[in-house]
């Protein structure tokens, strides 16, 4: 329903960028409904609470659950604008679509525990869960928190790097979808943005091999990093940017451009046929049809009643 409704209200298309999507394709919707299975598995892992301090541990529950949708909603919304700016359905993209979807499905739980060992630890609660014997376990080793960062850090670049290739696809393919020289450099931003992003995923692990398991910790602070960067990488190539938008001609975003074949406005169309010639002043309006009024009124038929049955034409 959003991919649908969200072109006719002209939300999402960037300045100068015309989006080749059309209808929703079976493979778009396949990506919906995967990604909201994902969402789903994060609600029901959530247990109904029984007494209040069950409530105030779900509410802690939910700060982490808030920051795993806000990340599936941004990995959402780049596959949503990508489809939609490009259109494509080709084998190679449903591929790497396919690799995304299941990167997607995997990753969600460990982006499910250490967002909330990260919720937990913030707010000072008690980080220890209960086994099925009745004892409290800690939920992480020291031993266990390298492989942790390396599974996290694995999924991310797994990500960023499958979103790379899409980029990277169309624009292997720049004159078949005719992009312009703005969309181009718009598709080469975005595909040197994930980089950036896969990047940060590809520090943080080599700080925990490089330092030891102690850093496993404060490696994930370099994820604090990617907003900036995204910024930096927008801001930086908006000068770039505006100068080709500069060099090609205005039209609203997210429409084709109108073709010089199309009706022009009423009131510049050129009059065709004769023009017509003004009635002297006194001068009666000549009748619609005169020969209908030289035969006179048309006299009155007779409607037969539905029950009586037709009559009998003369022989």
């Amino acid at each position: 329903m959003f991919r649908r409704n969200f072109p006719r209200k002209n939300f999402g298309p960037q300045r100068g960028f015309r989006w080749r999507g059309g209808d929703v394709t079976r493979l778009e919707h396949l990506s919906d409904a995967s990604f909201a299975f994902v969402i789903t598995l994060l609600v029901v892992s959530l247990g109904v609470p029984k007494t209040f301090s069950d409530v105030l541990t779900a509410m802690r529950g939910f700060a982490a659950l808030g920051l795993c949708f806000a990340m599936l909603i941004w990995l959402w919304h780049e596959h949503y604008s990508f489809f939609r700016r490009y259109g494509l359905r080709d084998g190679r993209t449903v591929l790497i679509n396919s690799m995304l979807l299941f990167v997607v499905l995997f990753y969600i739980y460990p982006l499910k525990f250490l967002f909330s060992l990260l919720v937990s630890t913030i707010f000072g609660g008690d980080v220890r869960v209960t086994l099925p014997d009745g004892s409290m376990t800690a939920p992480l080793t020291p031993d266990q928190s390298p492989l942790m960062m390396y599974l996290y850090n694995g999924g991310f670049f797994l990500l960023m790097g499958l979103y790379w290739m899409l980029y990277r696809r169309a624009l292997s393919i720049r004159e078949k979808l005719q992009l312009t020289p703005l969309e181009v450099y718009e598709t080469q931003v975005r595909a040197k943005g994930f980089l950036f992003c896969a990047a940060v995923a590809f520090i943080s692990s080599a700080t925990v091999y490089l330092v030891g398991p102690g850093s496993a910790l404060w490696s994930g602070l370099f994820y604090l990093a990617i907003p900036p960067l995204l910024y930096l990488n927008m801001r930086l190539t908006r000068n770039k940017r505006d100068q080709l938008e500069a060099q090609q001609p205005s039209q609203p975003s997210g429409h084709p451009r109108q073709s010089s074949s199309q009706p022009q406005n009423r009131e510049q169309r050129p009059q065709q046929g004769p023009q017509s010639q003004q009635r002297p002043p006194g001068q009666p309006r000549p009748p619609f049809n005169p020969r209908r009024e030289q035969r006179g009124p048309r006299p009155p038929q007779q409607r037969r009643p539905p029950n009586e049955p037709p009559k009998p034409e003369p022989q």
